[in-house]
């Protein structure tokens, strides 16, 4: 084989590569389309392919929102429940650059009208890097229960509405339960989503479940300060 039948050769296998990859990903992405419409369909919700509810726009000050670049809300189910709007959204940004580019997709909900935070929280599982950075003094918000803090990770503006929020009936239902979860609040703004950032429309149910039922845990003076509303029923618009 000569060295231009080669050349070619090699092209036309990134070629046939390339082009399975996104005859792969196109067929995933419908494949996900058609399960979102369905969930969509039987919970009286609307499908979104596009951010038609403006998410990027509205959730910029989030943590979430502010790291890395090319930002972009696509695949939205929503609907409401009780009064609350709640929306499940993928995001996706990227860090770095050129070959040091890294591509982040993260499926979140997000609670419109369920509570009013008055500074941002932060919450996700502690990890070895925090460990560390704890060691050499730089702390997140500790509580009176230590098996949290050795769990949870927790920052706020305003430590105070750390302490008013994590009363002991939620931390012992995060400490308890099976799944770590990831959520940020701030004003009438709350997303929320599993540790790893993904799940699949077959949890749906059940992240919105457990969203509202951390909510429901917050002591009475908690919710009186925060407004949150009731738990009841989810519905469509």
């Amino acid at each position: 084989m000569n060295e231009g039948v080669l050349v070619f050769t090699i092209i036309g296998g990134f070629v046939v590569v390339a082009a399975t990859m996104v005859i792969l990903t196109l067929q995933y992405l419908r494949r996900v389309k058609r399960e979102l419409q369905a969930y969509a369909d039987s919970h009286g919700c609307t499908f979104s392919a596009k951010d038609t509810l403006g998410i990027l726009k509205l959730c910029k000050d989030l943590k979430e929102f502010r790291q890395g670049s090319s930002h972009k809300v696509s695949l939205l189910v929503f609907g409401q429940r009780d009064g609350v709007r709640f929306c499940f959204f993928t995001h996706e940004f990227e860090t770095g650059s050129g070959d040091s580019t890294t591509h982040y997709n993260h499926r979140w909900l997000l609670l419109e009208g369920a509570l009013t935070v008055p500074s941002h929280l932060w919450v996700r599982p502690e990890n070895f890097v925090d460990r560390i950075a704890e060691m050499m003094g730089f702390d997140d918000i500790d509580f009176e229960f230590n098996q949290f803090n050795d769990m949870y990770f927790v920052k706020a503006d305003d430590k105070k509405t750390a302490y008013d929020f994590f009363g002991r009936e939620v931390m012992e239902s995060l400490v308890h339960d099976r799944e770590k979860y990831c959520f940020e609040a701030r004003g009438p703004l709350f997303i929320f989503s599993l540790s790893n950032l993904q799940f699949s429309v077959s949890r749906f149910d059940f992240v919105l479940g457990a969203a509202f039922g951390l909510l429901g845990k917050l002591d009475p003076l908690a919710r009186e300060k925060f407004l949150v509303r009731p738990v009841g029923k989810a519905t469509g618009r």
